[in-house]
């Protein structure tokens, strides 16, 4: 339900962005240079979003996911992240000169830039709502997984298997502190269509098993597979023990040909 409120939630409107952008640009400079301040990053947002004023001219370099789609006026471009986007916490909003085709909601950025302070704005109820602001010199898009679990350990694998056709090769293995990522190609090599059933995947270690995680960040396989095609995704468990060295990932599918059965597939990896 959060989720579903934040997006049709619109905190700031563009006219606002814009006239605030148009005032910090012609701002006079007060505070001492950046080159003698801290570069703030992710671990000073909670301190940052509370009292963004107290921090007018420090050099940032912030991650987080844009929640809206980036508005665009005048040569000037502007748009809303979340800062820690797996609580959909810390609003920022970064405008910058210049427009980008590549920068869109969903995306995943790195911002380096300066902060101007506090903006204010409404949401949709006419609620008050405030933001630390960001003239940002560049925006970067970003890999999802270096911002959500990076990986501490990663084990290519290439392993696959094949029942009638019905084939999946485990590319690798990504271990971090939150969560296991598995990557995968499911290829359709019969004359038929395929299913694949991410929802009944499960890890198994030390006698325990795993089911998936939701997946809203990375690529999926395609839960339909024509004749012909190859899809790949990540599939998501919960973090697994790395010092187990071992663990086993099955995963189960089935064909439009009810005279096929594909049972499960099973992977057994190790480091």
């Amino acid at each position: 339900m959060k989720s579903y409120l934040t997006r049709l939630i619109v905190i700031i409107m563009i006219l606002g962005i814009v006239m605030y952008v148009a005032g910090c640009s012609s701002a006079n400079t007060t505070s001492t240079s950046k080159a003698t301040q801290e570069v703030l990053k992710n671990d000073k947002l909670a301190e940052l979003t509370t009292e963004p004023d107290k921090f007018k001219n420090y050099p940032v370099e912030l991650t987080g996911k844009i929640f809206t789609a980036p508005e665009v006026k005048d040569g000037k471009t502007a748009f809303q992240m979340w800062g820690d986007p797996q609580k959909s916490e810390f609003n920022v909003v970064v405008y910058y000169n210049g427009t980008s085709n590549d920068i869109k909601s969903d995306n995943y950025v790195k911002v380096k830039g300066t902060v101007k302070g506090k903006f204010e704005g409404s949401n949709a109820f006419g609620a008050k709502i405030t933001a630390v602001a960001i003239m940002a010199d560049a925006v970067e898009k970003v890999n999802p997984v270096d911002i959500i679990a990076p990986a501490k350990l990663k084990i290519d694998v290439n392993k696959a298997a094949n029942q009638k056709g019905y084939s999946i090769t485990l590319q690798k293995v990504e271990f971090a502190d939150n969560e296991t990522r598995v990557y995968l190609a499911v290829k359709n090599e019969t004359n038929n269509k395929i299913y694949f059933w991410e929802h009944s995947a499960k890890a198994l270690q030390n006698n325990k098993q795993l089911d998936v995680k939701m997946n809203f960040d990375y690529p999926r396989v395609q839960p339909e597979i024509l004749p012909g095609v190859v899809s790949e995704g990540v599939v998501v468990f919960p973090a697994l023990d790395i010092n187990a060295k071992s663990a086993t990932f099955v995963f189960e599918g089935s064909s439009d040909d009810f005279n096929i059965r594909i049972n499960p597939m099973s992977f057994d990896v190790s480091w």
